[in-house]
């Protein structure tokens, strides 16, 4: 894992020098200075080697911190008067960002972005959504996605290996099967919450 604040990705992909046995599959931990959680658990020493170690070596996890937006209602009057929904207001700054990684916004921050290269500089990514609700949620889970990362990993064929769009397409799979488990554990705590709200 390496960490900069830099927002230039290019300079951070072209001044990485691949570990032996690496795959062209790069990490992306994106947070502001409103996920502090995030932003300390990335500069802790201890947090940043456990992490480095479950990750494993064979792909390169960077994180950038993007600048802080925020939600502001509308100055137009019509608009304040009938609509009391708050409107997300990008920064200016992270539009570089947020085209390279084919985001849209920063408003579900904190991710983690996997991407390859397909064709030359264009991207292939997904996207995985982190916590920063408290250290213990927020490392375990890094944990468990850097650890579903890692195993898909190791379990590519080798002659699949050099290939980021095959191994981009492995660890898509295996992180779809988590995001279908949380659905499912969603679902039984929203039926388990009907249930205690019904009469008996």
């Amino acid at each position: 894992m390496q960490s900069d604040q830099s927002i230039e990705i290019t300079d951070l992909i072209k001044n990485y020098e691949p570990r032996v046995g690496s795959v062209p599959v790069f990490g992306m931990i994106l947070y502001t200075d409103s996920h502090p959680i995030i932003k300390k658990m990335l500069r802790d020493d201890d947090y940043w080697a456990a992490l480095d170690e479950i990750s494993g070596s064979k792909w390169p996890v960077f994180s950038i911190r993007a600048k802080a937006g925020s939600y502001k209602h509308s100055e137009h009057q019509y608009f304040k008067r009938f609509y009391m929904t708050p409107i997300w207001k990008e920064p200016s700054e992270n539009k570089k960002l947020l085209d390279w990684l084919a985001l849209e916004s920063t408003e579900q921050l904190p991710l983690l972005v996997v991407f390859t290269f397909n064709d030359g500089e264009e991207v292939d990514r997904t996207v995985v959504k982190l916590d920063d609700e408290n250290p213990d949620i927020a490392f375990n889970r890094l944990r468990e996605v850097f650890s579903v990362i890692k195993h898909s990993i190791d379990n590519i064929p080798v002659e699949d290996l050099n290939s980021g769009l095959e191994v981009l397409s492995a660890i898509r799979y295996a992180l779809d099967k988590i995001g279908r488990r949380e659905r499912l554990k969603e679902g039984y705590r929203l039926i388990k919450e009907i249930r205690d709200w019904l009469p008996l």
